[in-house]
């Protein structure tokens, strides 16, 4: 090779580093290397955005300094799995702690180089800061937790049913009155399992249109239950959309009004009564 042709691989070679370079440090994950200890030779500015701390603060000190003390054990097991994976690659979910003493949630991925002889040359690794996905997560469950809640101890009978008409809650109050057990009714059809057969095709009309404009919308009818009474129910359903606007759940409350409903017939029963006799008295 002459030195016409040395020059032009030397230039492709900068070239070549100064692209990757450019990637690295323009990358929205934190990137950093680790040597055969472990001991950080590496990290781009994301890091340093991320966590806080700059190259200076970072590079030679050992990678399980910047976790959260709580995970160190999980950081071991998670180290043993990219060594004994096939590829040396493994992905984990693992608390940092910045700069400013705050503790960041970042999903990890590690890879380690090795020689011929199967010996850790060092490790490359990527953290993606998860921590406010992770925030919104919790207080989502936090919602979740309160309405169902809610939900179990109304005094309301509640059902919750997916797009579909599967059942996936099921209240304290339903369980009484049917004497189900919660568990039982998940996954079944709401009119297959409460519904007596007379009102099934109303019902499976509103599940088969699902559409928003259509909700809330009440019914009357029977449910069924394990005992032998066949309780009328006054329910409305009413309709939870996602973020498309498409309907994702249907919540069904309603209420036993079997005895309003006797005491009403009794007493259109008497009132008939009432005027027959009168009429009759008239005559007489």
């Amino acid at each position: 090779m002459d030195l016409a042709d040395r020059r032009l691989v030397a230039d492709e070679l900068f070239e070549s580093e100064a692209r990757y370079r450019l990637v690295v440090e323009q990358s929205r994950e934190a990137l950093f290397r680790r040597d055969a200890s472990g001991r950080i030779t590496f990290v781009n500015e994301a890091w340093t955005r991320t966590l806080g701390y700059t190259s200076e603060d970072t590079l030679g000190r050992p990678f399980f300094e910047f976790l959260h003390r709580d995970d160190l054990h999980k950081r071991a097991l998670f180290e043993e799995e990219v060594a004994q994976s096939r590829s040396h690659t493994a992905e984990c979910e693992l608390r940092f702690v910045a700069s400013d003493k705050r503790v960041k949630s970042m999903e990890v991925t590690l890879r380690e180089r090795r020689d011929t002889q199967g010996r850790l040359i060092e490790t490359i690794g990527t953290a993606f800061d998860v921590t406010e996905r992770r925030q919104v997560a919790e207080e989502l469950r936090h919602q979740r937790d309160f309405v169902s809640s809610v939900v179990d101890n109304a005094a309301a009978l509640v059902v919750v049913c997916d797009a579909s008409g599967r059942i996936v809650k099921f209240n304290a109050a339903c369980e009484e009155l049917t004497k189900c057990v919660a568990e039982e009714m998940y996954g079944e059809y709401l009119w297959e399992a409460l519904i007596e057969e007379d009102d099934v095709p109303a019902v499976r009309i509103v599940f088969e249109r699902l559409v928003p404009q259509d909700f809330p919308c009440s019914m009357e009818g029977a449910w069924k239950t394990r005992s032998r009474s066949k309780p009328i129910i006054a329910w409305t359903i009413s309709a939870i959309l996602d973020a498309d606007g498409k309907i994702e759940f249907l919540v069904v409350s309603g209420v036993d009004v079997t005895e309003e409903r006797r005491l009403n017939s009794a007493l259109r029963a008497s009132e008939s009564w009432l005027m027959e006799a009168q009429s009759l008295a008239r005559i007489g």
